[in-house]
């Protein structure tokens, strides 16, 4: 529930700059901790989480931009 939580308010923002014309569209996805773990079972021991991003669409100059969304700390 937790990286559900924060793709929504990734995608809020997302959302309020496409309405403020920063951006054409944006879009965020988010892998869930348990499918991110299973496919890179070290990375939780090492303390990385690469499994959110956004891609956003300039209004010009770039087709699209996508960018990691870093994780830097997790619950105990």
């Amino acid at each position: 529930p937790g990286i559900n939580t924060l793709e929504g308010v990734a995608q809020q923002t997302g959302d309020t700059a496409v309405q403020a014309g920063a951006v054409l569209s944006a879009s965020v996805t988010a892998t869930s901790f348990a499918a991110y773990t299973k496919a890179n079972p070290t990375d939780y021991q090492n303390g990385i989480y690469n499994g959110l991003y956004a891609t956003a669409t300039a209004q010009n100059g770039f087709l699209t931009i996508t960018f990691n969304i870093n994780v830097t700390e997790f619950a105990s």
